[in-house]
This record gives structure tokens, sequence and C-alpha cells, in this order.
């Protein structure tokens, strides 16, 4: 009946209060700079390193020789073109006067 029981002392913490409250507050600092980190190496992976890859393969190749013929129809497309464009008149007197 009058049986006290007595409990076992508490498990001493491994390491003091204070140090476990640094060591928490460093591990909840570190995770969003880690996580920007990782996001930021995700980013350079997936689109920059793949966008200059692609940059650099399409690179158009030059032709040595041109043959080039134009159709008609680009032929008129020209015309139309350089119907809408002004006309600049040269003078030839004032060409003369500005180099002397």
């Amino acid at each position: 009946m009058g049986v006290a029981q007595t409990q076992p002392p508490s498990a001493p913490h491994l390491y003091p209060q204070a140090l476990q409250l640094k060591l928490y507050q460093a591990f909840i600092f570190s995770i969003p700079i880690l996580f920007s980190i990782i996001l930021f190496l995700l980013f350079y992976l997936f689109y920059l390193k793949r966008r200059a890859s692609n940059l650099s393969n399409s690179r158009p190749v030059l032709p040595t020789t041109t043959t080039f013929n134009p159709t008609p129809c680009q032929l008129s497309l020209k015309r139309e073109i350089t119907d809408k464009l002004p006309t600049v008149l040269f003078d030839e007197e004032l060409r003369t006067r500005d180099t002397q």
C-alpha cells in the first residue's frame, strides 16, 4: 500500500540546452540557403546548359559557293519593297562641293 514508487532519474541530455539551441538555429538557417543553391544548380543544368549547347549546335554553315537564283515571286516581292522605300536623290554638285 504505502510502497513509494521512485522514478528513475531522467536521462541526462547528451548536450547542454544552449548548444542544442545553437545547433537548431544553425540547421534552420541553413535549410533555405541549401534549397536556393540546389535550385540555382538545377536551373543551370536544365536551362542554361541546354540553351548553350543548342546555340553551339545550331550555328549556320555558310556555303562556299552561292548558286542563288531568285524566283519570279521573290523578284516581285523585291520590287514591292523597293517601291515602298523612299527615293534618295544624289546630287553630284553637292558631292564635289563637299570634297573641296
